[in-house]
């Protein structure tokens, strides 16, 4: 990757990491650390939804429920020698979005925006817009994953 592109400023503010930059990666042991508490805090976020979709299912509400988890970035994982996020690429546009009612999970090549979960919402619950709302719903792109978007 360019030396441009690559952000280290962020990790260089948690304890004990050594010097890094470009050309001059984190030692395995260092990156492997890394990668395992990431790991372990999505993990436990993971099993949190399990629990959270659990109790929905025993108490009859999971399949009338809709479900928005969401982010302002991904994260890198040392990929094209950058860590955290703070970069255009793949690794840090992508988050995680809806589960709704009748519709199955997909993931969807089309850009879409955090400002698109509201009126999103809205359509799934047959509310209508205000006049002035920003973003689009995804509810065609729930409906097919190819359909064009945003251009």
């Amino acid at each position: 990757a360019p030396e441009r592109s690559i952000h280290y400023f962020e990790l260089k503010n948690y304890n004990n990491i050594p010097p890094y930059g470009y050309l001059n990666p984190l030692n395995d042991s260092m990156a492997r650390t890394l990668r395992h508490g990431y790991y372990a805090s999505v993990s436990y976020v993971d099993a949190l939804i399990g629990r959270l979709m659990d109790e929905l299912k025993y108490l009859n509400m999971y399949e009338d429920t809709i479900i928005t988890l969401a982010s302002d970035h991904g994260f890198h994982l040392g990929e094209k020698g950058t860590w955290c996020k703070h970069s255009v690429y793949e690794e840090t546009l992508h988050v995680p979005l809806i589960k709704a009612p009748g519709y199955k999970p997909s993931r969807v090549p089309a850009l879409v925006e955090n400002i698109d979960i509201f009126p999103t919402v809205l359509e799934l619950n047959e509310i209508p817009f205000p006049r002035h709302l920003q973003g689009k719903s995804l509810v065609s792109l729930m409906k097919d994953p190819t359909t064009h978007f945003k251009a």
